[in-house]
């Protein structure tokens, strides 16, 4: 069965749009997010409370990762070139996650150089804990959100003759 999919759980896109039609709107995104959009929301996560714990207002590390953003975000841009020379239309969501990532990697690597990370994991394993936490509250939720909507379904299913 595809990702997220269930018995209960609509796979296809007009399914999802008819079964969270009612939903409220954070809970209706909650619900869309695949497996690989959650581990990018949580690749996000982790940046946001590394970047807040080693702040640092120098100028040069942001200017430094908005221009590697720009080169990086432009370069894939333009080499979404099909070979019979015509452009793939993006979504704003891909668009801006061709530049964040890139301004994201640039800037951590200069918030953390020298403060004994490896890979991505602080020395200090309280904060490590903090993130890892916060990204299993979001994966909660999502999970969360799908249960909601198992019982939505559940229910009116019970109520049909």
């Amino acid at each position: 069965m595809d990702e997220g999919c269930s018995r209960w759980i609509p796979c296809s896109s007009m399914a999802r749009r008819v079964f969270t039609q009612g939903m409220p709107s954070p809970l209706r995104m909650l619900f869309g997010i695949t497996i690989a959009r959650m581990l990018t929301w949580c690749y996000l996560i982790w940046y946001i409370v590394m970047a807040v714990k080693y702040f640092d207002a120098d100028w040069r590390i942001w200017a430094t990762a908005g221009g590697i953003s720009a080169v990086l975000g432009v370069s894939l841009l333009v080499s979404l070139r099909r070979p019979d020379g015509t452009w793939i239309r993006l979504g704003p969501g891909p668009m801006v996650r061709a530049f964040l990532v890139p301004f994201c990697v640039a800037s951590f690597a200069a918030l953390v150089k020298g403060k004994g990370f490896t890979l991505i994991f602080s020395p200090v394993a309280a904060e490590n804990w903090w993130a890892a936490g916060m990204c299993g509250v979001f994966c909660l939720a999502v999970y969360g959100a799908r249960l909601v909507l198992v019982v939505i379904v559940a229910r009116g299913m019970r109520r049909r003759p």
